[in-house]
């Protein structure tokens, strides 16, 4: 299991030790963590285990040896504890044991990533094919303000360097357009005194922007309004939301 997690990891480039699984400790008593829980009904924690002369012995307060499988059922039920599969080894006997053709969610299916580097050495089989299903629904009336957000902050930029284009019907404002578009018209030219020309440019963008000083302000009000709707609306429409969050009638009409 650790062999397969340093190959996923270095596979897909990932540092972390914890990603997608921890590696299975060894105790310095010769105990080896599984992929099984140990459980008396109220908590649970990983079920260590160790050879022992009579077949396996699980690392308990009071350790249990078992020789064979009806022992270790019998033990487990005279102590009240059962034994429960973690992810990949329930996902592994799922596929193995119970099913024809196993279908995961987008979550489920990195267990499988790890089980199907698992099911070769120790079963010497090439893995089931599993099957992603996948579903991505919006919540009703939450609407992505994404659009909305990219063209306030668009006309934000345009008010900056064309300014011009943000004119009312006032009459000093379409003035100083006429006039830089002038201006821009001369320095285009191949003899034009572009510093000159630059400067005066700029005193007009000046005007401009305090002139158009209120309605940047509102902009940048609704980006900050749509900025906040959109966090709101990135965990609203997580696609990993449970499915009873959503109407019947939506599936229904898929």
């Amino acid at each position: 299991f650790n062999a397969a997690l340093a190959d996923y990891r270095k596979e897909h480039h990932i540092r972390s030790s914890a990603n997608p699984f921890p590696d299975l400790a060894a105790t310095e008593y010769g105990g080896i963590e599984t992929l099984f829980w140990i459980t008396d009904g109220k908590k649970r924690k990983p079920l260590f285990i160790k050879p022992s002369k009579n077949g396996v012995t699980l690392l308990l307060e009071n350790e249990i040896d078992s020789g064979s499988a009806d022992e270790l059922m019998a033990a487990c039920r005279s102590r009240g504890v059962r034994i429960w599969p973690r992810a990949v080894s329930l996902s592994l006997m799922l596929r193995l044991f119970l099913s024809d053709l196993f279908v995961h969610g987008i979550g489920g299916i990195k267990y499988d990533r790890i089980t199907d580097k698992l099911i070769p050495p120790i079963y010497g089989i090439n893995p089931p094919e599993t099957v992603i299903a996948s579903c991505t629904l919006e919540l009703p009336d939450v609407k992505n303000p994404a659009g909305r957000l990219m063209e306030f902050r668009q006309s934000i930029r345009e008010m900056e360097f064309h300014p011009e284009k943000f004119v009312n019907s006032s009459r000093e404002l379409t003035e100083t357009a006429m006039a830089k578009k002038r201006l821009i018209g001369e320095i285009k030219q191949q003899n034009a005194d572009r510093k000159t020309l630059g400067l005066k440019i700029r005193k007009l963008n000046d005007n401009f922007k305090k002139a158009l000083a209120p309605q940047k302000a509102e902009l940048e009000k609704k980006i900050r309004e749509h900025g906040a709707e959109l966090n709101r609306y990135e965990i609203l429409a997580d696609r990993e939301l449970p499915y009873f969050l959503y109407p019947p009638s939506v599936f229904s009409k898929l």
